[in-house]
């Protein structure tokens, strides 16, 4: 509750970054800055002016912190049906909000992949077209490529989009040889973390790279074997060959 000139008579809980007794006998404009003060004191002088309850959510900046509070206030009468203040409630609903934020950063980062992952595909496209010559075969060798670029993205969401293992990206693409002739393939190199971006490009470079030694290379004929391995030069991740 809050008299006529808006100091806090009674709190129930703490607000605004404040425990009870710091709250009492204090106006907004002591207990937050002004940014977020004159908001809220305009609603509540409307609640005390036209005698009616309102609602609001506002962002309070206090205490070296940003919070936010859904507000549902009441003018407050004597007995005589005077306005002498207000009365109300105070939900902390910064948890909400703060999930709210993160959900539209999360969406528009969708987005952006999206229009990525679409771009990716059309060049995938455009490219087999070229080297096509019948629809089946374009049909066949698109189709293998999308389930390349889908074998990164597997790696990518199980790790929250935030890097990828080289040595699972090899065993994801190159999983097909391994299951039938694990033999065929020896896989060596220490533990390397990929960017998102990286990992999709080289997971597609390794799908071309082993259906080429799967044609016309090693893994093409008797006794071929096809070795892959990696180093950390000077500290930095790179493909030794």
């Amino acid at each position: 509750t809050q008299d006529r000139s808006l100091r806090y008579t009674s709190a129930s809980k703490p607000m605004f970054g404040q425990d009870v007794a710091a709250i009492h006998g204090r106006t907004d404009r002591d207990l937050m800055l002004a940014s977020s003060a004159d908001a809220l004191i305009a609603l509540k002088n409307e609640v005390m002016t036209q005698r009616v309850s309102r609602n609001g959510e506002f962002r309070i900046e206090a205490a070296d912190a940003a919070l936010w509070y859904d507000f549902h206030l009441e003018p407050m009468r004597d007995v005589s049906g005077a306005v002498i203040g207000i009365t109300g409630a105070a939900v902390d609903i910064t948890e909400r909000k703060q999930g709210e934020a993160h959900l539209r950063l999360l969406l528009r980062e969708l987005t952006h992949r999206s229009k990525n992952l679409l771009a990716v595909i059309q060049a995938m496209a455009r490219q087999t077209a070229k080297h096509s010559g019948d629809v089946q075969s374009f049909v066949e060798r698109f189709g293998e490529r999308v389930q390349a670029l889908a074998r990164a993205h597997d790696l990518l969401v199980a790790e929250s989009w935030r890097s990828v293992s080289l040595g699972d990206l090899v065993r994801a693409q190159l999983s097909y040889y391994i299951d039938r002739e694990p033999q065929l393939i020896a896989i060596d190199g220490p533990e390397v973390k990929l960017r998102p971006e990286a990992a999709q490009s080289l997971g597609l470079a390794l799908h071309e790279l082993a259906t080429n030694a799967a044609k016309h290379g090693a893994m093409s004929k008797a006794g071929g074997r096809v070795a892959i391995s990696w180093q950390e030069p000077n500290g930095e991740a790179g493909i030794k060959e």
